[in-house]
Parts: structure tokens; sequence; C-alpha cells
């Protein structure tokens, strides 16, 4: 090689490495070539000349030929994201400034002026074409590869090696993304989390009537336990399958006096428990076989009876599953776009963002199982981590307290307080867990390799640990609610109360609600029959007034109740709850008449007429009136505790007691005839009013008669309205002619 006379030609000739050893002497390169200084050992001016010639000359070697396999460069990637080496557009787009490639040598540092050749490889049918064949690196040691994504939608590959380098070469992966992918994403999330919901919404109907049971004698049962109370939380969560709707119910039975406030907030922690239920057989990766179970389950809802039931919880559970498939697949784009990954892996080191992010969701989808089911959806794709996923799924738990609040808006003072101490065992189950957040995690990891089924046991776990942690504590609860959210004023009496029309969807609770009212119906009436004896023993005109007043209350209930139950669609409703349906219609109609009875007939007949024409009864008389009304008021009482439980022994009891009373009426009835014929100046003048209140007793017995018939399914057995009216008619015109002949 040549060497020029003059060191200056070579003067502005980077040289791109730090340390190099020639000869015996190490020397370091700041600058310019010929700048070196610092050589070890005693040197002649001769031969610091000679090394400033050996210096530039290896400067121009090294910065003018093409880099070779001994040079032991490296081609790498910058990738999009720590956590993806994927590089995502649109078909049709083109990607101008996102992909670059550096050169480095040995010692790490970038390396320009390094040719780079480019070649497309298709993959899986995706087509990415780069606009240069050939590109060469920067004074950076960096060059920037413009690709085209021609499409079909699907993965693609660019390959780039160091001309001269036979080593590997690098990839470039591309994934094309249709051109509406964002609509597809949106659609597929929308309608698999309807799908979800509305599978959920049918097993919950289904598994409702084939447990057509009556509820109400299951809420009497829970009374003086929390752990029965916890039980039937979880129970009827698992019939809704919503842990919301479950605590929304709870809300209203408080509400309506249906549960007390203890026995609600003892059930509200076993909803919460009951939800997990759920999450984890979604966690069984069954959905392989949704569309074997939308087929078997459409099969079996053509049959009747249990089949059919059993055929429509089958079909939800199958529309669930193939709902969670689309979401899932729907979100698959999702994990190749950095900001995602960057966000789930924040969310992993502050969990707390992904907290309240979760927690507003699912206020806003009043659903925690929506939520959660991303999430799953999410982990199925392989987008999240466990340290990413429990934040999110604490978040639902917190969420879904606000449908419980929102709905205690229009419940009383007892609704309220169940809904915000349902959201303090929330929120305390949740900072609990935030605050033993790396232990949680442990012991959850320890317990299955499976990110779908870690996330399913982190759920059951919190929900679980929440329930046993503030169960014993639910006196206390109760106390606390009481003291913060105070009684402001009692209940109106007037019109219904228990007639919640979100329990349309839950036949055995909207049966529930309407016995509680039927219950109100047959306290009125017993408070009426009780005014009218009190009305017996001294004349006063306000207990006539209150008596009317309480017959407006019965006929407002009667018209309530019934327009209730005729709202109950038959689509909801199994052959035994229909009949049931048809038997309390038949119990209001005859409580209704009761009351008009009492109103319209011994109120006018009996004490307006002894009141305005000051007739009194002989004392044999008086006595008879008032055991045949006591025998009246003790069939009805019979009547209205056989209706709280439906109960058959007790109805049979109503039948046996009106024979008896109508063998106590012959008898009295022959007793006042007996009267007249002596002579009896009382009995004479209070004949017809005698007459006329004991045929009016006599019919209250048999409506209530008509009452114990329903409870015993019986309702072919009914005497006919005009057999009772004939009936009164007839004892009408006996009393009368006993009149004319005693005159």
């Amino acid at each position: 090689m040549c060497f020029p006379e003059s060191p200056q030609v070579f003067e502005n000739v980077k040289i791109p490495f730090d340390t190099r050893t020639l000869g015996e002497g190490t020397f370091r390169v700041f600058g310019r070539a010929g700048s070196a200084v610092g050589v070890a050992g005693r040197q002649t001016p001769r031969m610091r000349r000679t090394v400033r010639w050996l210096a530039t000359a290896l400067a121009v070697v090294l910065t003018a030929s093409p880099a070779s396999a001994e040079d032991g460069l490296t081609l790498g990637v910058i990738q999009p994201s720590p956590h993806s080496d994927l590089f995502v557009g649109v078909v049709g787009d083109t990607l101008d400034s996102e992909i670059v490639l550096t050169v480095r040598d040995s010692g790490g540092l970038t390396v320009p002026g390094v040719t780079i050749r480019l070649r497309a490889l298709g993959s899986g049918g995706g087509a990415v074409l780069p606009l240069e064949e050939q590109l060469v690196t920067d004074g950076r040691g960096e060059a920037t590869v413009r690709v085209a994504l021609v499409g079909p939608p699907s993965d693609g590959v660019v390959l780039a090696h160091i001309t001269g380098q036979e080593s590997e070469p690098s990839e470039i992966r591309v994934r094309i993304l249709r051109d509406s992918w964002l609509a597809y994403l949106l659609m597929g999330i929308g309608g698999g989390l309807a799908l979800f919901l509305y599978g959920m919404r049918l097993i919950g109907r289904s598994l409702e009537k084939a447990a057509s049971g009556d509820l109400r004698s299951f809420l009497t049962s829970v009374a003086g336990s929390r752990g029965r109370s916890l039980l039937f939380g979880t129970v009827s969560t698992l019939m809704v399958q919503s842990s919301s709707a479950s605590t929304v119910l709870l809300v209203s039975f408080a509400s309506s006096g249906l549960m007390t406030v203890q026995q609600c907030l003892g059930a509200v922690l076993g909803a919460a428990a009951g939800a997990t239920v759920t999450v984890q057989l979604i966690a069984f990766r069954v959905s392989d076989l949704d569309l074997l179970l939308i087929a078997v389950g459409f099969l079996l809802t053509m049959f009747r009876g249990r089949r059919r039931r059993l055929g429509g919880a089958i079909l939800g559970f199958g529309l669930l599953f193939f709902g969670l498939r689309v979401m899932s697949n729907a979100m698959a784009p999702l994990k190749d776009f950095p900001l995602v990954t960057e966000f789930f892996v924040a969310s992993a080191q502050d969990p707390w963002p992904a907290l309240i992010a979760a927690t507003l969701f699912t206020a806003i989808a009043q659903a925690s199982a929506a939520t959660i089911g991303i999430v799953l959806g999410l982990a199925f794709q392989g987008i999240l981590t466990l340290e990413a996923a429990v934040p999110f799924v604490f978040g639902a738990n917190i969420g879904t307290a606000t449908t419980a609040i929102l709905a205690s808006l229009a419940a009383n003072v007892d609704g309220k307080r169940v809904a915000w101490a349902h959201a303090g065992f929330r929120i305390g189950g949740v900072i609990l867990g935030m605050l033993l957040l790396s232990p949680f995690l442990r012991l959850v990891g320890s317990l299955s390799d499976d990110l779908p089924r870690q996330i399913a046991n982190a759920h059951t776990l919190l929900n679980i640990g929440t329930a046993i942690l503030f169960l014993p504590f639910i006196p206390l609860a109760d106390r606390l609610v009481r003291r913060l959210i105070p009684e402001r004023e009692s209940a109106p009496e007037y019109g219904p109360r228990a007639l919640d029309p979100r329990f349309l969807e839950q036949p055995s609770v909207a049966i529930a609600s309407a016995v509680r009212e039927l219950l109100r119906m047959g306290g009125l009436v017993g408070e009426m029959l009780d005014d009218v004896k009190e009305s017996l023993r001294r004349d006063d005109s306000e207990l006539a007034n209150a008596i009317r007043t309480r017959d407006d209350q019965v006929d407002l209930l009667d018209e309530e109740i019934t327009k209730y139950l005729a709202d109950l669609s038959t689509e909801y409703l199994s052959e035994r709850q229909s009949e049931r349906v048809l038997d309390l219609l038949f119990v209001t109609k005859d409580l209704e008449l009761i009351g008009d009875i009492i109103s319209k007939g011994l109120v006018p007949g009996l004490l307006r007429k002894k009141r305005e024409h000051d007739l009194w009864f002989s004392d044999e008389g008086f006595r008879q009136i008032l055991e045949f009304h006591e025998g009246v008021r003790e069939i009805v009482e019979i009547a209205v505790s056989a209706i709280a439980t439906w109960d058959r022994a007790l109805a049979s009891r109503v039948l046996e007691k009106k024979r008896d009373l109508s063998e106590l009426e012959r008898r009295f009835q022959l007793a006042h005839l007996t009267r007249l014929q002596t002579g009896n100046v009382e009995s004479r003048a209070t004949t017809t009013v005698h007459v006329d209140a004991m045929n009016d007793l006599k019919r209250i017995v048999t409506h209530t008669a008509r009452i114990a018939y329903a409870i015993l399914g019986r309702v072919h057995q009914f005497p006919r309205d005009d057999e009772i009216e004939e009936s009164s008619r007839s004892d009408r015109d006996l009393g009368r002619a006993i009149e004319g002949s005693a005159e």
C-alpha cells in the first residue's frame, strides 16, 4: 500500500474505533487521523512518523472497505416494545418510520456506512414489500426500513442481512390488520359481551324455573341464622347468575320487609361467594364445546317440563362460552399494540390505576361479570399477566356495588342500609387484598400454573375470604349502618310496598312479594273485623270511618296485586308457578270481597242502623253475635296464616272451622226464632239487623273457605258467586219471614 507524502489529505477522515493495538504501542484516537498521542514506551521521531502513517492507513481501510464476516458486525432490529417484536399496520398502509435497523461491532458500538440488503418473505399469506432493496447505515449506525402492507390481513416477514456477511439474517415481523379492524374489534367485544351476559341471564331463568318452589318458606327459614342467610345469598346468585342482580333483590327484600337487614347482610356476603362459581366454570376452558352445548340445549328446549328447563340452562352455558370466545378472538390484535402491552405492564407495577379503571368500567356496565369476562378473554390471548389481572378483579368487585346503591335510591331506609353495607364489605375486602397483595399473588400463583385458572382463583379467594372475614361482624355492621343511616320518617301505610317490578323476571321472588302484600290485605281485613266488634260494644262513629278507610286500602292493594301478578310473563313461569299465580288472584279477590262485606254490609247494616235507631240487642242475642263474630275472626286469622306459608294443613283447618261455624249459625238462628216466639221485645226490634249481620258474617266465612280451597289447589270446588248470593238472599228472606211471623 502506498501512502501519501503528507497526512493532511486524511484530515477529515473519522476513525470509528476507540482503541487499537499497533505493534508494541497502544494509543487512543480522539478525532481526526494523525492526532494520536500517548504511545507507550520510548519512541524516536522516526517511530512516531511510522505509527502516524500506519494509523492513518488503517483508518482509511476501515472506513472505505465493506464490512465482512471477519469484522464481527451484528445487525439488529429495534423492537417496537420491550414486550413485543411485532410491527403492526393496516392493509394498504406504509410503515415508513417505525422500523429501525442498527449495526454494531464486537465492542457494541454502532457502525456507520454499512450496506444492508432487504427481501420479503411471505408468512401465512401476508405480503409485506420493502420499498428499498438496499440501505446504508447513517452516522449513528442506523437505517430506517420502509415497507408497504399490501395484504391480505395476516403476518409477513422481511429478511435483512449485511452485504457480504453470511450469518443468519435478521427478521422484521409485521402483522397486517384489515382496514376495519377497530370496528370488528368493537363489534366482537360488544357482541361477545352481549352473548356472554344473555347466556348468564338464560341460565338464571332456567335454574329459577327448575327451583320453582315457594321462596317465601325459604325466606322464613333463614331467620335468626347468619349461616343460612349466607347460604341463601349463595344459592340465589347461582339461580340468577349475577351477584349484582341478587344484591338488588336483597335490597328490595329489606325495603319491602321480606327479610331483615341482618339477614340481608349475611346474604350479600353469600351472593359474592356464589358469583365465583360461574367464573370458575369459565376458567375451565370449555369454550371448544360451546357450539355443542348450544345445539344440545336447543334440542332439549323443544321438550316439556324439566328437560326444557335443563335445556335452557345448557343453552345459556353454550352462549356464555361462545360469547367469551368471540370476545377473546376480537381482542387478539390488542396484544400486538405497544400502548396496550405497556399499559398492562404498568398495571403490574402500579395496580391502583388498573383498579380504578376496572371499578369505573364495572360501574358503567353494571355487571362485574362483564369486566371479569374481558379480563379472562385477555388472559386466553396471553396479553395479561397475573400481576396485571388481579387489580382488574379487585376493581370489578368494588364496581359491582354501584348497582345495589343505584337500586337503593328508590328503596326505604332498610334498603339503603343493605346497599351501603354491601359496598362497605366489597371495599373493605379489596383494601385488605391490596395491602396484602404480594402474599396474595404468591398464594394464587402456587395454586395453578394456568393464567385463566389463576384469575378465577383470585376472584374466588377474594370473595370467600371477604365473606369469612365479615360474617362474624354482621351484628356490628347492622348497628353501624343504622347509626350512619338513621330513620327519617315512617313508611307510608297506604299502597303496596313489596311489588317491585324488578322482581318480575324472578317469578319466585315476585310471587313471594305478592304474598307479602296479601298478608297486608289480610291484616287490614282483620283490623276491620276488630273495629266492628268494638263498634258493637260502644257507639263510636270514628270506628266506622276507620273501617271505610281500611277498605279503601284493601281495594288499592287488590288492584295493584292483580296488576302485578298479571304482569308476570308466562315466559318465565313454570307450570307450578302458573297455578300459584292463578290461586293468588283468587285469594286477592276474596280478601277484597271480605273487605267490601264489612264496609258495605256490616257497617251500614249493623252499626249505622243500631246507632241511628238506638237499637239494643237482647243479652242472649248480643252474646251470640259476639260469639259468632269471634269464630269468624278466628277463621280469617287461620286463613291469613295459611297464605303466609301456603300451608295445606292450615287450609284444611279453615274448612273444618267453616263446618263448625255453619252448625253454630243454624243453632243461633233457631235460638233467635225462639226468642221472637216468646215475645222478646229487643229481639223483635232488632230482628232485621240481627239476621243481616249474621248473614254478612256467614258470607265472610264462605269467602274465607274459598281462600282455603285455593291453597289446597281445589279451585274447581269454589262455591260460585251466584250460589253465595242465592244463599244470602235466602237467609235475608228467612229473617224477614221470622220477623213477620213474630208480629
